[in-house]
């Protein structure tokens, strides 16, 4: 994940630029805003008409960087998402026969398919509210502390109930996740057992027993979904209201302030505007930032199952001789066959027959390299070529047959020019 963690940066960096003109040009409204009141005050009316032509100016531009701000969303997202489910897919298919053999292929393929594309998405479209919830803070800091520096302490004490409200209403919410989890876990291995197990289910007329089984599952798993929306509808409304009162009472501290500092009526609105500004970045940063760093946990154990990612290796052109098995024991955890010693030459035709069970398809496995002899070498022509090497040299016909989705032509033409 650490190479994708930005996205297309080039495109999120143009992103924020375009943000940051957004956020100045919003805060110069507030500005103007502020100025037209003072104006208004005194009876300029020429001085308000001026002022008026520049914010129609402004709020022009801000249509226009609006247009372009989407735009560029609309890219950052669409490179992110292909580049890191290529890059994915690229480590997949890099994998060694043997850990292939092994892995939990439900999910990589769930990882892989329309399912997750819901978290990619969302990821990255955090990742461009986190940039813009920090680009508002700033510009709107940085304008409230050039009207007056002493209203770094309103902001600081906003910044700091909001963040510990956030964590504290996360709490309760955290734990009934993790429940309905569990549930959730269950609910999908009973319905992979019951597919599986869908023969033995019709032959013994065990459906009534599954059918009731499924209804108390499903049900229970209802409940724990109820129970979180609850804890999530109540967190956020018990958030609403303390942050509302916090709200209101700092900026009564702020208005206080200001008119102790002597600012004009205009000045204090343009205070009272700023202030409201705030708001919306401070309430959103905690739960996007949580959000975020949780899919991107999520994504690094997906790919911790891939282990260390590592460069393709080059084919060597080797021109086949012999296929040698040297001293081998041919088995999983314990040796099936022991002892085994084997050479075919180029055109030569083999037929390795026995009864079930004798290690048939290990050896077929040992010598495709899908499975690792316990002991002894497999070698090509003598020589310990790298993977993609020596598997360049078999081509094989399994009992389960398997097409790419196309035409005939195209499965057969795969591998070579074919008109």
């Amino acid at each position: 994940m650490h190479k994708h963690r930005f996205g297309d940066k080039r495109t999120l960096i143009i992103l924020g630029m375009v943000m940051l003109v957004g956020a100045v040009l919003a805060g110069a409204i507030n500005i103007f805003f502020g100025r037209i009141a003072d104006l208004a005050m005194t009876g300029d009316v020429s001085g308000i008409l001026n002022l008026s032509k520049w914010i129609i100016l402004v709020a022009l531009l801000g249509v226009g960087i609006g247009f372009i701000g989407n735009a560029l969303e609309r890219r950052y997202l669409y490179h992110s998402n292909i580049a890191l489910k290529s890059d994915y897919m690229s480590r997949y298919l890099r994998l060694s026969p043997e850990v292939l053999y092994e892995a939990n292929h439900s999910t990589h393929i769930s990882h892989l398919t329309n399912d997750a594309d819901r978290l990619d998405n969302q990821y990255y479209q955090n990742i461009i509210g986190i940039l813009e919830v920090v680009l508002t803070l700033l510009v709107t800091i940085i304008v409230l502390l050039s009207i007056w520096w002493k209203f770094i302490f309103v902001i600081v004490a906003m910044m700091f109930v909001f963040v510990m409200m956030a964590r504290k209403s996360s709490e309760p919410v955290k734990k009934e996740e993790k429940q309905k989890s569990i549930h959730l876990d269950r609910y999908t291995e009973f319905i992979e057992e019951t597919l599986n197990g869908f023969q033995v289910i019709i032959q013994h007329q065990l459906e009534k027993m599954r059918l009731a089984s499924f209804e108390k599952i499903a049900q229970t798993l209802k409940q724990q979904q109820i129970k979180l929306e609850h804890k999530i509808t109540q967190a956020d409304a018990l958030n609403n209201v303390i942050q509302s009162l916090i709200i209101v009472s700092l900026m009564v501290l702020g208005l206080g302030f200001s008119n102790r500092a002597g600012f004009s009526f205009g000045e204090t609105l343009i205070i009272v505007l700023l202030f409201s500004e705030l708001i919306w970045p401070l309430q959103r940063i905690t739960p996007l930032i949580v959000e975020t760093m949780a899919i991107s946990e999520l994504f690094e154990t997906f790919e911790n199952d891939l282990g260390e990612e590592i460069q393709p290796e080059k084919i060597s052109e080797v021109e086949f001789e012999k296929l040698e098995l040297n001293d081998i024991d041919l088995g999983y955890d314990v040796p099936i066959i022991r002892d085994v010693n084997l050479e075919i030459h180029m055109g030569e035709k083999v037929l390795i027959v026995g009864p079930s069970g004798a290690g048939k398809s290990t050896l077929l496995k040992t010598i495709l390299k899908q499975v690792n002899p316990l002991n002894g070498d497999v070698l090509i022509n003598d020589s310990n070529m790298n993977l993609r090497s020596y598997l360049s040299n078999f081509s094989v016909v399994d009992q389960i047959g398997f097409i790419f989705n196309g035409s005939l032509k195209d499965n057969v033409s795969m591998l070579a020019d074919v008109d």
